[in-house]
């Protein structure tokens, strides 16, 4: 009987543990499945993520930023793991004018995967923009050589301009600036933010100067150079006299007095003084273009030919690419009945400026003269339609400097 008994204990402590077990199976089978569950909430969880990611992506590609980023905080809630949503809401925000609020969002995205370059262009550019330029500028620089969007290349390129600037790294700036203006040209924020780069490096070189060496005859120069573009003519002589009275044998300061004597609203103009200034000029300085240009000029309107000759003469030869010297050169070989000379220099004339309408003026007027009717008329159909682009160009920079529309043609 005690055999039997224990038997019997056995058999339902065997069936306690099986209805255990079968307990925990059911209760296992009940997390994974819920009560009215079909098992197929994965794959609709999965459904739901990739149809959000095709609206945030088409509100990214149409520039709906707004929706773009309302799509992707959705999107890196519903997948945190996922790299390539934390870098597009990151992008979405920095393309918003949001530069702050996309730095965490990307950030996450390079701690997901190091290797998104695009996160770590626009988080380069999004610490530009919030003031953290020593932390920019480094990934700015590898930015600068890869991104290929033409709106982010820009918006790095001109960020790194700012940075490098506000860092004191003008080098690092000007190249930055080289790279704006070969990627952009005549881009109109390229060209005002270079303006701004090389008046900071001008002022930054003149403040250096004036530390370093007060008394040189370069910081009188400098001053001069200065109120001569203000117009105060008897300021900046007196400057250049100083220049003169440290170094008598400075170039190019003579030229620069002559200059400045023709400058002034005198009548008549000390043309006598001027003259001497350049004569000087050209005796310390014999490859001086300028100072025989403008001597080629004073004896032309004094219709002394042979002297006017000579000086354009040398002018063109110092300096191969002054238009104005050849024309110079022309005028005044017509002037002198050398007709058959005339012809050349105005030719090169025209080639150097063909959009100047003089160059096509006196070339015309000398095939005229020497019986070539009909490269004349060319010449000065040529011309007309060199006056009248200049002419437009000339009414489209005012009528943009007012502001004003022009009139309907």
């Amino acid at each position: 009987m005690r055999r039997v008994g224990a038997n019997a204990e056995i058999g339902y402590s065997l069936a306690r543990i099986a209805l255990a077990v079968s307990a925990v199976i059911n209760g296992l089978a009940g997390q994974g499945t819920p009560q009215g569950s079909t098992g197929s909430s994965a794959p609709a969880q999965q459904g739901e993520v990739a149809s959000l990611a095709r609206e945030a992506q088409d509100a990214f590609n149409r520039e709906d930023w707004e929706a773009a980023i309302i799509g992707y905080e959705k999107l890196v809630k519903a997948a945190p793991g996922r790299a390539e949503f934390h870098f597009k809401l990151g992008a979405a925000r920095h393309s918003s004018s949001q530069p702050y609020e996309a730095i965490p969002a990307l950030k996450e995205a390079l701690r997901l995967n190091p290797g998104l370059t695009g996160a770590a262009d626009f988080l380069a550019a999004s610490l530009a923009e919030t003031g953290q330029c020593k932390e920019a500028l480094p990934h700015l620089k590898k930015a600068a050589s890869r991104v290929t969007d033409k709106t982010l290349k820009r918006t790095v390129e001109v960020d790194g301009i700012r940075c490098a600037t506000s860092l004191n790294q003008l080098d690092a700036a000007l190249d930055f600036m080289k790279l704006l203006n070969r990627d952009f040209p005549r881009d109109p924020e390229a060209l005002y933010v270079s303006v701004h780069v090389l008046s900071d490096l001008s002022i930054s070189a003149s403040q250096e100067l004036l530390s370093s060496a007060p008394s040189s005859y370069q910081v009188h120069l400098l001053n001069a150079e200065a109120l001569e573009t203000q117009g105060k003519w008897e300021e900046a002589a007196m400057e250049y006299r100083t220049v003169l009275t440290q170094n008598p044998r400075v170039p190019g300061i003579h030229y620069r007095m002559g200059r400045l004597l023709l400058s002034q609203p005198k009548q008549p103009p000390p043309v006598d003084e001027a003259r001497r200034e350049f004569e000087e000029e050209l005796r310390i300085n014999p490859a001086n273009a300028g100072a025989e240009f403008v001597l080629g000029e004073l004896a032309r309107q004094a219709e002394q030919w042979p002297e006017a000759i000579a000086h354009f003469s040398r002018a063109t030869k110092l300096d191969t690419s002054f238009a104005d010297a050849f024309i110079g050169l022309g005028r005044s070989l017509l002037a002198a009945d050398r007709l058959a000379e005339a012809t050349p220099p105005l030719e090169i004339a025209v080639k150097l400026q063909p959009d100047n309408p003089a160059t096509h003026f006196h070339l015309a007027t000398a095939y005229r003269r020497a019986g070539r009717k009909a490269d004349a008329d060319r010449e000065f159909i040529a011309h007309q339609q060199a006056s009248e682009k200049a002419r437009q160009n000339a009414e489209a920079i005012q009528t943009g400097v007012q502001g004003k529309s022009r009139p309907p043609q």
